[in-house]
């Protein structure tokens, strides 16, 4: 009825099927599904760590200061409009939604910077550009 199983050296091939196994080895493990991560950084920490990131954090709180300073010159219709922009050394951006609020903010213009160096902020440039959001 059931023939009895050979011996592996019995078997026909089985000398050449053990050299491949010797020659292959065994493909290595998968690696794991869920790996540790190591723990998220805080956004205060990540700019201790970074000083460029740290930079550009300064820069931007300089900008909304800046912002701030000058919000109460820009008429209450246009303020939703306008965002503080980049600054850099001595050029600050205010950025706009459209085309005509930036019209009326560029008339703003020398009263705002005339504002900002006022209140101390060294200012030689304000520029204004249209924000590219659709």
């Amino acid at each position: 009825m059931g023939r009895a199983a050979r011996p592996l050296a019995d078997r026909p091939h089985a000398a050449h099927n053990r050299m491949i196994l010797r020659r292959h080895p065994a493909p290595a493990r998968r690696p794991a599904m869920y790996r540790r991560l190591p723990p998220a950084l805080t956004l205060n920490q990540a700019m201790d760590g970074a000083p460029a990131l740290s930079r550009l954090a300064h820069l931007a709180d300089q900008s909304t200061a800046m912002y701030g300073c000058v919000q109460g010159l820009i008429p209450p219709a246009l303020r939703p409009l306008v965002r503080p922009g980049p600054l850099d050394a001595q050029d600050w951006c205010l950025m706009v939604s459209h085309s005509a609020a930036a019209a009326k903010l560029r008339q703003l213009v020398p009263l705002l910077r005339s504002r900002l160096q006022q209140e101390g902020w060294d200012v030689q440039t304000l520029r204004v550009k249209i924000m590219g959001g659709r």
